[in-house]
């Protein structure tokens, strides 16, 4: 559908200027396919924190983050893209 799709790039571009603003060092990045499911994860360092963010077919975009604080923020500001 042509509207997740936008709404799945700003969401996307978000999360890259948010990670941009807060200083996130990418340590790590996975692509891969199986089936006609593909699935692409980054992991970032932001100060003491690791964040994980997967895309996935059929899923959408997952968020996985250790410090509640840095979560709440990424929530709050992805919030405003809709």
């Amino acid at each position: 559908m042509e509207g997740d799709d936008v709404h799945f790039e700003k969401l996307n571009a978000a999360l890259a200027k948010l990670g941009e603003d807060l200083g996130a060092e990418l340590v790590d990045h996975e692509w891969g396919v199986g089936g006609s499911q593909e699935i692409e994860r980054w992991t970032a360092r932001i100060g003491t924190a690791t964040l994980t963010v997967e895309s996935e077919t059929y899923v959408g975009l997952t968020i996985f983050c250790d410090d509640a604080a840095l979560l709440e923020r990424l929530r709050r500001a992805l919030s405003k893209t809709s």
